[in-house]
């Protein structure tokens, strides 16, 4: 599919296009009309287009996954119907990635990096297993994909092959690509606090340059994340960032601190040799974007509502204070919600 091909990213929030009980996803063609799935591409990039790689960052529109994680919701591991998650996926590989096989990790917001597997093994692999596809927990419809597990737990994927198409999933963190155009691969990586604190793309670009690329040669995309406009942070972070990394990436609202991982990210690719005008940040907060997932967002929303709850569970409280039990009960049902939400996400593959 040629780069001009793809759609322009969508600016207001939408409906999803359909919505299905777990039992009734199947795929039909007629479930593909006007995208809406799209937050923004390499074809929209100065720094990416015709480079030799195409990617696709994702919005929470046009999906399949009910409420709370309508509709495009990529992640599997948030409670999601599983059918669903397979069926979001299958839309972005079959649209923009056809006949590719997709990779991804358990990702656990480490340092841990993983070589895309050699293809052919993959594929003997699959020919030998006994398990129907259609019972492997994270199986793909083949139209779009072949089945891959994930390659384990890890937070980064480097790729050469274009036979692949690597997937980050997030909700606020980073989904940042380092990519030699010389020598024709990448590494795709989830880093949110976590992982930029310990250093996933100076582990990343070691890598790479292990393999022949140089670092004046790598450029860098990082898609929408959370930025310091909503990245509150508390004690004893905020002291430990400052001791660790630098009070300029702390920032002071009266008596909020927020945290500047975009500047943290920056500060790291120029520490390791990456030119500055080699770097996009593409200029989204995840928080603030209703157009994507955000579990800040979401958590703050859930307390939001859980308020006037916990307003009348105290007042509950203070009219049963005579009784034990109940009140035990009560002061359980004050505590904060537990947000669910889903995740979007960055798919990254090199042009054949």
């Amino acid at each position: 599919m040629p780069e001009s091909s793809f759609p322009s990213a969508p600016k207001s929030s939408q409906t999803p296009e359909s919505s299905h009980d777990c039992r009734e996803l199947s795929i039909d063609s007629s479930d593909f009309g006007a995208d809406s799935s799209v937050f923004y591409t390499s074809a929209q990039s100065a720094l990416f287009a015709g480079s030799g790689i195409r990617f696709v960052l994702t919005s929470r529109h046009g999906g399949f996954s009910q409420a709370p994680f309508e509709s495009l919701n990529l992640a599997y591991n948030v409670g999601d119907c599983r059918a669903a998650v397979a069926k979001n996926r299958a839309k972005i590989l079959r649209r923009y990635f056809p006949h590719k096989s997709l990779l991804w990790c358990e990702q656990i917001h480490s340092n841990i990096i993983f070589d895309a597997p050699n293809i052919q093994a993959l594929d003997a692999q699959m020919s030998n297993s006994q398990t129907p596809s259609a019972q492997m927990p994270n199986a793909t419809p083949t139209f779009c994909s072949t089945f891959r597990a994930p390659l384990g737990k890890g937070d980064g994927i480097i790729c050469d092959d274009p036979a692949f198409v690597a997937l980050c999933v997030v909700a606020d963190c980073n989904p940042v690509l380092v990519f030699d155009p010389k020598r024709r691969i990448f590494a795709l990586l989830h880093a949110g606090r976590a992982g930029v604190c310990a250093r996933i793309i100076t582990h990343a670009a070691t890598r790479l340059i292990s393999r022949g690329s140089k670092a004046s040669d790598l450029s860098v995309f990082v898609g929408a994340s959370i930025r310091a406009c909503c990245y509150e942070i508390q004690e004893p972070l905020v002291s430990r960032i400052a001791w660790d990394f630098g009070a300029q990436f702390i920032r002071a609202n009266g008596a909020r601190r927020t945290l500047d991982l975009i500047a943290m990210i920056c500060h790291e690719c120029e520490s390791i040799g990456i030119k500055r005008e080699n770097i996009e940040v593409l200029d989204a907060c995840s928080c603030c974007e209703s157009d994507l997932f955000s579990y800040r967002r979401a958590s703050l929303e859930a307390n939001q509502n859980s308020a006037p709850k916990a307003e009348s569970s105290q007042k509950s409280l203070n009219l049963d204070s005579k009784n034990p039990d109940s009140s035990q009960n009560n002061v359980k049902s004050t505590r904060s919600t537990t947000a669910q939400t889903g995740r979007f996400g960055l798919f990254v593959s090199l042009v054949c």
